[in-house]
């Protein structure tokens, strides 16, 4: 858990392509669990930012191409992953 709704997943041998195509799948996967809040039943939306570990990356500038992806999955609506421009 990094943040209050925010979770990192590392995926060592793993293309951002590759990433992108495993979080589109686990968000298909958590969007048709059966959610229930007080009975009745909850929408859940999963928004995904990527980023691929480049030979020239400092841990900050990985997290902040992986942060600034989430921002934008948000901001098109959610409910999507969306890979990180390399610096």
């Amino acid at each position: 858990r990094y943040g209050g709704e925010e979770f990192v997943v590392l995926l060592p041998s793993t293309s951002a392509v590759e990433a992108c195509r495993l979080m589109e799948k686990l968000g298909t996967d958590i969007r048709e669990a059966p959610f229930h809040y007080n009975k009745s039943p909850l929408r859940i939306t999963v928004s995904f930012g990527i980023a691929e570990v480049t030979t020239q990356d400092a841990l900050e500038a990985l997290f902040r191409r992986a942060d600034t992806a989430l921002y934008k999955a948000k901001a098109l609506g959610r409910d999507r992953a969306v890979v990180g421009e390399t610096e």
